[in-house]
């Protein structure tokens, strides 16, 4: 990476820390407890716009990745807080990886760190049930199932700053009422991403700047808190 290219992704993750676009008070993505009716509702205009731009730069990140970006060096910076109150901040080099391309890419490592280990494009990750619909043209609803089928991971896109989108999935399980009878969703769960989706330097075209995780403790009024943040690709 030159040096115009390495000051420019400092530039962005200093202003995706702190910058003027967005205080310490909307870096929190803390919505633990949020509760949601069971209506069925798609994805507002406003929205869909947001994630179209954010599904075309995860587009041409995974073409631009499978072919020139593997082998590279991704470094990162972990920090976290578990419900126990240990915490830990360090650093993570990892190697740009993929077999083949219809497998995930991934940031590989020998680390046994927890950290999101598999890219973020438009058919592998958080997204692969909305980009489909979203570039081919359709509305997609606000959430989708998790994986156990039960759980809805509802999604919400806003924008940060004129190069970059946040995604923000909020994981909630069914809510019950004093007669135990369903009454909607009750998030436990927040991941936010915050994603390039204008940028001249192809390699940081929808690249994830970072990451932020919180998670209820089963401690009541307790959060653990990770976040994953992007220093270089090399």
């Amino acid at each position: 990476m030159n040096k115009i290219n390495f000051l420019s992704l400092s530039l962005l993750l200093t202003l995706s820390s702190c910058g003027s676009h967005h205080g310490k008070k909307d870096r929190s993505i803390a919505s633990i407890g949020e509760e949601f009716s069971q209506e069925m509702s798609v994805l507002d205009s406003n929205s869909q716009t947001i994630a179209l731009r954010i599904c075309n730069a995860l587009r041409s990140k995974r073409s631009y990745w499978h072919s020139s970006v593997k082998n590279k060096k991704a470094t990162f910076q972990l920090s976290s807080n578990s419900c126990s109150n240990e915490k830990f901040d360090k650093e993570l080099e990892t190697t740009v990886s993929s077999l083949r391309l219809s497998d995930p890419i991934v940031f590989d490592s020998l680390s046994t760190d927890y950290y999101y280990k598999e890219v973020v494009t438009d058919v592998h990750g958080p997204l692969k049930q909305v980009c489909p619909a979203i570039l081919g043209g359709d509305a997609p609803l606000a959430f989708y199932m998790d994986a156990n089928g039960q759980d809805r991971v509802y999604t919400q896109f806003s924008r940060i700053d004129s190069g970059s989108d946040r995604l923000i999935l909020k994981y909630a399980e069914l809510n019950s009422d004093d007669q135990q009878e369903v009454s909607g969703y009750k998030s436990y769960k927040s991941v936010a991403y915050d994603i390039v989706t204008t940028s001249k330097d192809s390699t940081f075209l929808g690249s994830v700047s970072i990451i932020s995780e919180v998670e209820a403790c089963e401690e009541s009024g307790r959060q653990e808190e990770f976040s994953q943040i992007l220093k270089s690709i090399l």
